[in-house]
């Protein structure tokens, strides 16, 4: 038998591996920004920390977890999600002109966040951004509502008896 000669397949791998980091893949992590925003709306906190997904889905239970971190008075108001989707046969044309391109976009607060393949060596520019208002708890006055009494003359039993 003949031997089949692989190494045109080993030096084009070796070639094309430089190249291999603008391929696009799944995320395995996203970097989330959290902004706690007082009742002033001046901007109190601003945490960043990474939260792993699966299948480029972000569940809403992790998000939500991630968010709450400790801080019970802050309501999650608004989420912003930057997915870099770039192709690699635009890079060039971002390096360019990147104000051409647009990633951000708003996100719903019920459901979860989808993500497309990105090139790999843009997987951290992937960014969930939560921004949370100070929610300060309202107290309102209860009013009962109450028929009025009727005022009747009550007859002494007494003075009619004598």
């Amino acid at each position: 038998m003949e031997q089949v000669e692989t190494d045109w397949i080993d030096d084009f791998e070796s070639i094309e591996k430089p190249y291999d980091i603008f391929y696009k893949e799944p995320l395995s992590s996203i970097k989330c920004v959290v902004i706690r925003i007082n009742t002033n709306n001046e901007i109190v906190h601003v945490h960043v920390k990474r939260i792993p997904i699966d299948n480029n889905k972000l569940e809403l239970s992790q998000l939500t977890k991630a968010v709450s971190d400790n801080a019970k008075q802050y309501r999650l108001r608004d989420l912003m999600k930057y997915n870099f989707t770039l192709d690699p046969d635009h890079v060039r044309d971002y390096i360019e002109s990147p104000a051409s391109y647009d990633f951000l976009s708003p996100a719903p607060l019920s459901a979860s966040l989808h993500w497309k393949d990105t090139i790999s060596f843009f997987h951290d520019l992937n960014t969930v951004y939560a921004t949370c208002f100070e929610h300060t708890p309202r107290h309102t006055r209860r009013i009962k509502l109450r028929r009025p009494k009727r005022h009747t003359r009550r007859s002494n039993k007494k003075e009619k008896l004598i």
